[in-house]
């Protein structure tokens, strides 16, 4: 049985050694991209999952890996218009040449707010020589999972991802929705001595009209609560533990202030939206009107994940038209 969890930042270099030919080293050296790496662990856009099965196989829990950022329209635009291996290598590239491809928190939000992101889904892959065919697909379909989750709510135009294997390759056809955007061979005819190995190739997936990307909803929401990336910090945090002194750990917080905190989000959602906690104020116990604010509002955002996404409608927060 195998699932899936979000990466720890500790665990980053032993996941990228999952899957070798996804580490994106080709361009600027192992020990500058794995630089890159932890740099993008701490982006906004930026979500990474490792796939872990219950049982340890050949030693292993942890048995697949799967990362994705939200990248600029002209950094996809050129992926698609002139495709040839390596789109990891460039992407981890850019980041080092300080032109990065990978959207800030601030263009991130304008971005969604125009329902015109670029997804790319990288290093996708398994323990490499130690699963079973089955094992393999059971990997990547977690990996589909997760990807679904981490986006859910975000309005989405395209999705790339390379697979860098033929088992890949022939996994990701499985799946009706992505399209086989090419297989690389005018770049192979027109290098013939290229080192990047054949069973290669890029795959897309397209969202009409900027499509939010919903498994629940099937339609993009505007967010009706406005939050700030402090309240979305919370109630994402939230989302996972189920305590106050779990919460207070994951955040760095000490309870006073964690509970000032959970104040200032419920203000800020009695103003945008009065109808969602009705009636609650009047319990005359604090700890269980506090319990049930909490527990109506995080159903709430389960069902409306756009309210914690990034969302901007401040020009300000555009990409430059050159990156």
């Amino acid at each position: 049985m195998m699932s899936w969890r979000p990466m720890r930042p500790a665990e980053l270099e032993d996941c990228l050694n999952i899957n070798p030919k996804g580490l994106g080293h080709e361009i600027v050296g192992r020990a500058r991209a794995l630089a890159a790496w932890q740099g993008l662990v701490e982006a906004r856009s930026f979500q990474a999952a490792v796939i872990e099965s219950d049982e340890a196989i050949k030693g292993h829990r942890i048995v697949g890996f799967a990362a994705s950022v939200f990248v600029s329209a002209a950094f996809a635009e050129r992926e698609t218009a002139e495709p040839k291996p390596g789109l990891n290598a460039r992407v981890i590239a850019s980041v080092i040449t300080g032109q990065p491809a990978v959207l800030t928190a601030k263009e991130l939000g304008y971005v969604n707010a125009q329902g015109a992101l670029y997804l790319i889904i990288l290093h996708p892959g398994s323990m490499p020589g130690g699963l079973t065919r089955d094992q393999c697909q059971d990997v990547l379909r977690q990996i589909s999972l997760a990807t679904l989750y981490f986006h859910d709510g975000y309005q989405v135009r395209r999705i790339l991802m390379e697979a860098t294997s033929s088992t890949e390759i022939e996994f990701v056809k499985s799946f009706s929705i992505w399209n086989v955007e090419s297989t690389f061979e005018d770049f192979h005819r027109r290098n013939p001595r290229n080192s990047w190995n054949r069973d290669r190739a890029l795959f897309s997936v397209d969202f009409a009209d900027g499509l939010s990307f919903v498994v629940k909803g099937g339609h993009h929401r505007e967010p009706a609560l406005r939050l700030r990336a402090s309240d979305q910090e919370l109630l994402v945090a939230a989302l996972r533990v189920s305590t106050d002194m779990e919460l207070s750990q994951e955040l760095g917080l000490k309870l006073p202030t964690l509970k000032k905190r959970w104040a200032s989000v419920f203000n800020r959602v009695a103003i945008a939206k009065p109808d969602l906690l009705p009636g609650l104020d009047e319990n005359p116990d604090h700890q269980a009107r506090g319990r049930q604010k909490r527990h109506r509002l995080l159903a709430y955002v389960r069902e409306h994940p756009e309210e914690l996404r990034p969302y901007s409608h401040s020009k300000t927060s555009q990409r430059r038209p050159s990156s």
